[in-house]
């Protein structure tokens, strides 16, 4: 892991919540404590937690909610942009299927 952080590329990991501690310290090697780090535990069930915390609160936030078992992090710089909309459907936005009049 710690050769891809380096790379300060998005990561998506999974069945890490059980040593979190470690892999936010190695994380924090190679990226800003503040990196967005989105959380989803349960995604798509009922009890579903949804959350994008940064980098330096990801073992206690891990800790605070009691997560073990699917968990997927997903560590990326990326996250800190302002979201945008996608312009796929927008009525200025020509492709091959829906060429601009």
């Amino acid at each position: 892991m710690s050769r891809l952080a380096a790379l300060k590329a998005s990561l998506c990991l999974y069945l890490s919540a059980r040593h979190v501690e470690d892999v936010q310290t190695t994380l924090l090697e190679h990226y800003p404590a503040d990196t967005p780090v989105a959380v989803g535990h349960r995604v798509s069930w009922p009890d579903e937690l949804l959350s994008v915390i940064s980098l330096q609160e990801m073992a206690a936030f891990t800790e605070k909610h009691e997560l073990i078992r699917t968990t997927l992090y997903v560590v990326s710089p990326a996250l800190a942009r302002a979201p945008q909309r996608s312009r796929l459907y927008s009525p200025d936005h020509d492709h091959l299927f829906r060429p601009s009049s």
